[in-house]
C-alpha cells in the first residue's frame, strides 16, 4: 500500500511538473512574440523622424518656416515671398502720399514701429509693420 501511494505521489508530481513547464515554455513564447512586436512597432534609429520633420509619400522632409509680413497704419507692403525679407514704404496716414524709395528688412518676427513725415502734408505718421511664423 505504501509503495502504490508512492508511486501515485510521484506520478501526479511529475505530471504537474510537465504541466507547469509547457505553461511556462507557451509564457516565454508569448514574451518573446510581445517583445518582437513592440521591436517593429518601434522606429529603428534610421527612422527616427524629430519634431522638425514630416514624412511625405515615404521620404522624410524638413518642416519650413514660413514668414508673413502684413502693414500696419502707415506701411505698404510691396513684396514678400515666405521668408524673412521683405520690401515696403511709408505712407502717410493723413494724406496717403507714398514715400519715394522702397525699404526692404529682414524680420523674423514681432512689429517694426518707426515713424514718417510726409513731405506733402508735413505731419508726423506711425508707421507698424508685423511680422508672424508659421511651421508646416
Amino acid at each position: 500500500m505504501v509503495i502504490i501511494s508512492k508511486v501515485l505521489f510521484v506520478i501526479i508530481s511529475l505530471s504537474f511538473f510537465f504541466s507547469c513547464s509547457k505553461t511556462t515554455e507557451n509564457l516565454s513564447k508569448e514574451s518573446n512574440q510581445t517583445e518582437l512586436a513592440q521591436s517593429a512597432s518601434t522606429p529603428s534609429p534610421k527612422n527616427n523622424i524629430d519634431n522638425n520633420s514630416r514624412v511625405i509619400d515615404n521620404h522624410i522632409h524638413k518642416k519650413e518656416t514660413r514668414y508673413y509680413h502684413s502693414g500696419g497704419s502707415g506701411s505698404v507692403i510691396i513684396g514678400q515671398d515666405g521668408s524673412r525679407k521683405v520690401k515696403w514704404k511709408k505712407k502717410c496716414n493723413y494724406c496717403g502720399n507714398l514715400e519715394n524709395g522702397t525699404r526692404s528688412s529682414s524680420r523674423s518676427s514681432g512689429s517694426l514701429r518707426t515713424t514718417y513725415r510726409c513731405n506733402k502734408c508735413k505731419k508726423m505718421s506711425d508707421v507698424i509693420i508685423t511680422t508672424t511664423s508659421s511651421r508646416y
